[in-house]
């Protein structure tokens, strides 16, 4: 096996590695935005249930009994 055949093997091989990494970094990136979306819709979740649980407390009641009679 001469110099060319050994470059030519080397840019083909050294090529596959390169789509593989182009692959592999959009999976990454999918599995990246599944995890943000799954934060956000547990930051959505919390902040609904601070709300529910601010407006049951007993200075939420009072609070919204004081609206209600302006």
């Amino acid at each position: 096996m001469n110099l060319k055949e050994f470059n030519e093997h080397f840019h083909l091989i050294s090529n596959i590695a390169v789509l593989l990494g182009i692959v592999f970094l959009g999976y990454e990136l999918q599995q990246n935005n599944i995890v943000a979306k799954a934060q956000i819709r547990n930051e959505i979740a919390n902040a609904a249930n601070f709300n529910i649980s601010a407006n049951l407390s007993p200075e939420g009641l009072a609070i919204r009994g004081k609206r209600s009679r302006e």
